[in-house]
């Protein structure tokens, strides 16, 4: 072998080498992102966890919230009625009440109601 030969073999290992060492270098690279991405994907797991209980509670809160609403609403719904109910019953008596006084003045001698028949 002449020495261009050799000197194409040292290059050509030497590329073989940088070539492994660039295939290391990533793939460690690599597997320390991948640490990273692990130990920070378990950090956001314990905030989740410890966030859960706060969740629970203030869901909680809400459905009783909401069930107390609706328990208010059908009792307020109830006092609506009951007071229409009392309205039309006073309207009623008061047309009677009403209708007794027209009456009293129209028999009455002495009322304004008697002097014009």
């Amino acid at each position: 072998m002449d020495g261009n030969t050799w000197l194409w073999l040292v290059i050509a290992a030497v590329v073989v080498v940088l070539v492994v060492l660039l295939v290391m270098t990533l793939m460690r690279k690599r597997r320390r992102q991948q640490e990273e991405r692990r130990v920070e994907a378990d950090r956001l797991r314990e905030s989740a966890t410890q966030g859960e209980g706060y969740v629970q509670q203030k869901e909680a809160a809400a459905r009783e919230a909401r069930e107390q609403a609706y328990a208010k609403r059908a009792e307020a719904e109830a006092l609506e009625k009951r007071a229409r109910d009392a309205t039309e019953e006073a309207r009623g008596h008061r047309d009677h009440v009403t209708d007794e006084y027209l009456e009293a003045e129209d028999i009455d001698p002495d009322g304004d109601g008697g002097r014009r028949r």
